[in-house]
C-alpha cells in the first residue's frame, strides 16, 4: 500500500527562491555569522558563489551549540523538501555540515518546532563535501512561514551551508487542530504519528498532522488493512461523539469542507456531523457569535471510491467569515470505528478585511496624534478630517524630498565622473614617468602577445549527473594490438581545414637595450646583430629561419653562472608548459565557443596535484553535456584570489590559445569561468602513453608486428598532432611520453601539465625557478623555442617509445653535462656533434632510427617537415594493416 497525493500537491516540489533570488535578502537571517559581509546569511544561496561561498557561523559547531540560519517565506507554504550544499568557495572552501536539523513556525508567537520523520528522527543526514548538493525528501510534509537549517555535530568543526526549501504555498490557511488521540486498530496504530503540537492523554493540540498533510492513505480492499496515513477513534473508548477543532490563520470565507473517509460497513462511520463556525466581532476579534448547522451525508453529497468516501459538506452562506471551525462527529450504532485520513477546506482570504486591518495598524499611531492635538468639543471633526489631510501632507513631503535627493545624487555622480576621469589621467602620465626602460619593454611585449581584455561570454552550457570513480591507479584496456592502425585511419583525419600565413619561430626575445624586444616578420635576414660576440652571430646563421628576427644577449652561455639570457621560461601562469605563438590575429577567426561561467556543480571527485605561486591544478569529474561525456575525467586549473587581478592578461592569454585547440590528438579546453577565473580541460582515466608502456611485460618482442604498428600509430598521432600545430603556428615545448595522456582505445592525446606533476620532477632541470626538458631539447631552443625545436623533441620521444619509456634520454649524463655539451654545439666538428644523437634503440627499424637523427639535426632547416612525417608515418600503418 502507497500513499496518495491529493492532486494540488501532486506537483508540490518547486525550488521556493533561495536560488533564483525570489526569497530577498532581508527574509534571511542568522544566529551569527563569522563575517557577515563575506559569509553571512545572504551568502547561503544554494549552487551560487557570492563573496565567501556560503553562510558560516561565528562559531564552531560542537554539542550544546545552537547556531542556525532562518529563511521566512510570505506566507504559509506546503514543504516537500529541503537542500544544504556546503562551501566551494572556488576550490577553497573546506566547510560543511555533516548533519543538521529543521525548525519551523507557522504564526508570528509560535514555539519553534523541530521536524520529524516518520521513524522520529530529527537530525538529517548533510553532505560528504563542498560541491555536491544533497536533497532531502520530508517523509511527512510540514506547513511553515519560516524555516531554520540548524547544523549539527557530535565533535566540534567549522562549517557552512548553502540552502533551499522546495514546495509550494499552501491555500487551507489551517495551523492547529485539535483532536483526541488514534487507538490501535488490528495491528495498525493508527495514532497522529506525524502531529507536531503538545500530547496529552485526552487531548492533542496547537499542532498539524495527518489530517492536513495533503496525503491519502490507501487501503487493501481485500483484506481491508489500512495504511499508516489513516487515523482511527474506537466508539468504545473515545465514546460516540468525536470533537475536532481547526485554526486558522486569518478571517476566510468558506464555501466547502472535504472529509476522507473509510467504515467497514456499507454506510458511512457516522450519522451526522455538528458544524459550529466562529464569526468575527466588528473590531477583527473573535467574539462569542457563532453559526452552527449539522450536516447529514447524504448520497448526493458522498463520493465512494476503493474504500474511500468523500463527503462534501456545503457550507452556509450566512457565515461571512470565520477563522475557527469545530467538527463534531457522531457515529452510527453499527460502526464502532470512525476512520480519516485528510479533511480539506476550500476557503478564499477575505481581502477587503485584511487590507482594513493593516491600514488600522498603520494610521492608528497618526490619527491617534491628531486626535490629542485638537480640543474636546472638536474631537469627532477631528478624528474624520485630520488622517486625509495628515495623508496628503505626507505624500506632497514625500515626493518632493525624493526629487530633491535625486538631483543631489545627479549632481554628485557628474562630478565623481569627471573626478574619476581626471584621476585616471593622472595616474597614467605618472605611471609612464616612474617606468624603467625595461619596464616599458616589457609592457611592450605583454601588449603584443595579449590582445584580448575579456573573454566571450555568449557560450554554451554543461549538464549533471554523479558518478564516483578511482582515479589513483590506472588500468589498461585487454585489446588487441593488431587492428589499431586501421581503427586509427578511420578516425582520424591529419589535413587542417584552413591554411594561415603564420609566423614560423615565436622567441621570448633577449636584447641588450637596442631591439624593441618583439619578434617581426621580414624578407631578408636581420643585420643588427654587428655588436653580438661572434659565438652568437655563429649561432644565429645557424639557427635563424629568413623570415624572423631575433634579439639576443651578448654574455657567453659558456660561463659557469647562467643568465636569464638563457632558457626562455616555457611555464605558463599555472606552472605547466606554455602553448605559445605570436600570431594572436589567429585567434580572432577561428576561436572556439568555449562554455563561459562553469557551474560548479558539474565538477565533483577533485584532487588537487599541483599548487604554483599564481595557480592551482586539480583533477576531477565533469558532467559534460555538450559531448553527452557523463564522468569525464577534467584538468581544472585555478587563478589563486590573491593574483587574479595581476595574473588576469595571462590567463586571457592562454585560454585564446586553448580555445582554438579541435583536433583528436590535443587535450581540448572543456569551459571557462570568467568571473572566477579557472580553465576546465580535457584529461583521461588512463594516464599517460610512458605509463602504459612501463606496464607492458618484458617478455614481448618489441619487433613483435603488431607492437611495431602499435608504435607507428602512436608515432602517427603524435606527428597529426604537431603537424595541426605547426598549422596553426603553435609552438608546444615539451613533446614527450609522459605528455601524452592515454586512452582506452589507443588513442593519445597532447597535453601540458607532466611539468607540475612531481612524479616527472626528474626528468627536468630546475634553474632559477625554472623547470627545463633539458634531455629533448636542441641547442638553439636554449634560447628561443621554436616549430623545427618541438621536430627535435618529437625525435626524441619516437626514441622513447622504441624503448618502452624503460631509459631516460642521455642517462650518462648529468643535467650540466649535457647543458656544457649543448653549449659547445657551434664550436665542434660534424663528428663531434654526432655524439649527442642518442642510441639504436633495441629493435628500432633502420629508417626509423635515421628518420629520428634527421629530426635531431642540429641545423633547423635540415629537420624534416612535421607533415612529411606524418605522411611517412600513415604510410607505414597502411603497410601493416594490408
Amino acid at each position: 500500500m502507497r500513499t496518495q497525493i491529493l492532486p494540488q500537491y501532486d506537483h508540490c516540489h518547486s525550488a521556493l527562491g533561495m536560488e533564483s533570488g525570489t526569497i530577498p535578502d532581508s527574509d534571511i537571517t542568522s544566529s551569527s555569522s563569522h563575517d557577515s559581509s563575506s559569509v553571512g546569511p545572504h551568502m547561503a544561496r544554494i549552487r551560487t558563489e557570492l563573496e565567501g561561498g556560503a553562510w558560516c557561523p561565528d562559531k564552531q559547531i560542537g554539542p550544546g551549540i545552537y547556531e542556525y540560519i532562518q529563511i521566512t517565506l510570505s506566507q504559509l507554504n506546503y514543504i516537500t523538501m529541503v537542500e544544504t550544499q556546503g562551501r566551494f568557495g572556488n576550490g577553497q572552501g573546506k566547510e560543511y555540515t555533516e548533519w543538521y536539523q529543521v525548525q519551523y513556525q507557522r504564526t508570528d508567537n509560535e514555539e519553534w518546532l523541530t521536524y520529524r520523520t516518520k521513524n522520529n528522527k530529527t537530525v538529517l543526514n548533510g553532505n560528504i563535501n563542498t560541491y555536491l548538493a544533497e536533497k532531502r525528501l520530508m517523509t511527512s510534509p510540514i506547513l511553515a512561514k519560516r524555516v531554520r537549517f540548524v547544523p549539527y555535530s557530535t565533535r566540534w568543526r567549522t562549517i557552512c551551508m548553502r540552502v533551499e526549501l522546495y514546495g509550494c504555498p499552501f491555500y487551507g490557511g489551517v495551523v492547529a487542530y485539535s483532536a483526541p488521540p488514534g487507538t490501535r486498530f488490528t495491528d495498525v496504530k493508527l495514532e497522529d504519528d506525524t502531529y507536531d503540537g503538545t500530547r496529552s492523554n485526552a487531548l492533542w493540540f496547537g499542532g498539524i498532522g495527518k489530517l492536513v498533510d495533503g496525503q491519502i492513505g490507501e487501503i487493501n480492499v481485500s483484506n481491508k488493512q489500512l495504511s499508516s496515513g489513516w487515523i482511527g477513534w474506537n466508539r468504545h473508548q473515545i465514546g460516540s461523539f468525536i470533537v475536532l477543532q481547526f485554526y486558522f490563520d486569518v478571517s476566510r470565507h468558506f464555501k466547502s469542507i472535504n472529509i476522507y473517509s473509510h467504515s467497514q460497513s456499507s454506510s458511512l462511520p457516522y450519522q451526522s456531523i455538528h458544524i459550529t463556525m466562529y464569526k468575527l466581532s466588528n473590531d477583527l476579534q473573535e467574539s462569542n457569535d457563532f453559526v452552527q448547522w449539522t450536516h447529514v451525508p447524504s448520497s448526493s453529497s458522498s463520493l465512494k471510491k476503493e474504500g474511500i468516501t468523500i463527503d462534501t459538506i456545503m457550507c452556509k452562506t450566512t457565515v461571512p467569515l470565520a477563522s475557527k471551525i469545530d467538527l463534531k462527529f457522531q457515529l452510527t450504532d453499527d460502526n464502532d470505528w470512525l476512520f480519516l485520513t485528510e479533511i480539506t477546506f476550500d476557503n478564499s482570504i477575505n481581502t477587503i478585511t485584511t487590507a482594513i486591518k493593516n491600514l488600522t495598524s498603520l494610521c492608528k499611531d497618526a490619527c491617534v496624534s491628531v486626535i490629542s492635538n485638537n480640543q474636546t468639543n472638536s474631537l469627532q471633526q477631528s478624528s474624520s478630517a485630520k488622517p486625509t489631510t495628515l495623508f496628503g501632507i505626507e505624500w506632497i513631503a514625500l515626493v518632493s524630498c525624493g526629487i530633491i535627493v535625486c538631483f543631489i545624487l545627479l549632481i554628485l555622480l557628474t562630478f565623481l565622473r569627471f573626478y574619476l576621469l581626471n584621476r585616471k589621467s593622472y595616474c597614467k602620465s605618472q605611471q609612464v614617468q616612474r617606468s624603467t626602460l625595461k619596464e616599458l619593454e616589457a609592457l611592450t611585449e605583454n601588449q603584443a602577445i595579449n590582445t584580448y581584455d575579456d573573454v566571450s561570454s555568449d557560450i554554451i552550457t554543461l549538464p549533471s549527473s554523479i558518478k564516483t570513480q578511482s582515479m589513483g591507479s590506472y588500468i589498461y584496456p585487454i585489446t588487441s594490438t593488431t587492428s589499431v592502425g586501421s581503427h586509427f585511419l578511420s578516425s582520424q583525419n591529419n589535413s587542417p581545414k584552413e591554411n594561415y600565413a603564420v609566423i614560423d619561430t615565436y622567441c621570448f626575445n633577449q636584447h641588450n637595450g637596442s631591439g624593441d624586444g618583439r619578434t617581426t616578420t621580414s624578407s631578408s635576414s636581420d643585420n643588427s646583430n654587428t655588436q653580438q660576440t661572434s659565438f652568437y652571430s655563429d649561432w644565429s646563421k645557424l639557427n635563424l629561419n629568413n623570415n624572423s628576427t631575433f634579439h639576443y644577449a651578448s654574455s657567453d652561455i659558456t660561463q659557469e653562472f647562467l643568465t636569464d639570457d638563457l632558457f626562455p621560461n616555457i611555464q605558463g601562469l599555472f606552472g605547466t608548459n606554455l602553448f605559445h605563438t605570436s600570431d594572436n590575429t589567429y585567434f580572432n577567426r577561428i576561436s572556439r565557443q568555449i562554455q563561459s561561467n562553469v557551474n560548479e556543480n558539474k565538477l565533483y571527485g577533485l584532487k588537487k596535484i599541483s599548487e604554483s605561486v599564481n595557480g592551482e591544478i586539480y583533477i576531477g569529474k565533469y558532467d559534460d553535456e555538450c559531448t553527452n561525456n557523463i564522468n569525464k575525467s577534467v584538468l581544472i586549473k585555478i587563478v589563486k584570489s590573491t593574483s587574479a587581478i595581476a595574473c588576469r592578461h595571462s590567463f586571457i592569454n592562454e585560454f585564446n590559445i586553448l580555445s582554438t585547440l579541435s583536433h583528436p590528438n590535443i587535450i581540448r579546453l572543456c569551459g571557462v569561468q570568467n568571473e572566477h577565473m579557472y580553465l576546465i580541460q580535457e584529461h583521461g582515466d588512463f594516464g599517460t602513453l610512458q605509463d602504459y608502456y612501463r606496464t607492458l611485460t618484458t617478455t614481448l618482442a618489441t619487433n613483435d608486428q603488431s607492437m611495431q604498428t602499435m608504435n607507428y600509430c602512436f608515432a602517427y598521432q603524435l606527428s597529426s598532432g604537431l603537424d595541426y600545430l605547426y598549422h596553426c603556428g603553435i609552438v608546444h615545448g615539451d613533446i614527450a611520453t609522459r605528455n601524452c595522456l592515454f586512452y582506452q582505445d589507443y588513442t593519445i592525446k597532447l597535453s601540458d601539465h607532466a611539468m607540475v606533476l612531481e612524479k616527472y620532477s626528474n626528468e627536468y632541470w630546475q634553474y632559477k625557478n625554472k623547470k627545463i626538458p633539458l634531455r629533448w631539447m636542441p641547442s638553439d631552443a636554449m634560447v628561443c623555442s621554436s616549430l623545427k625545436s618541438d621536430v627535435y623533441s618529437f625525435g626524441v620521444c619516437l626514441w622513447e617509445i622504441w624503448n618502452r619509456c624503460h631509459l631516460l634520454p642521455h642517462s650518462s649524463l648529468s643535467n650540466y653535462e649535457l647543458y656544457l655539451k649543448l653549449c659547445q654545439i657551434n664550436k665542434q666538428s660534424t663528428n663531434e656533434l654526432k655524439s649527442l644523437n642518442l642510441p639504436l634503440p633495441p629493435d628500432c627499424p633502420k629508417e626509423i632510427y635515421d628518420l629520428l637523427c634527421e629530426c635531431w639535426n642540429y641545423e633547423q632547416d635540415k629537420r624534416p617537415q612535421i607533415s612529411d612525417i606524418c605522411i611517412y608515418f600513415r604510410r607505414q600503418i597502411d603497410g601493416c594493416i594490408m
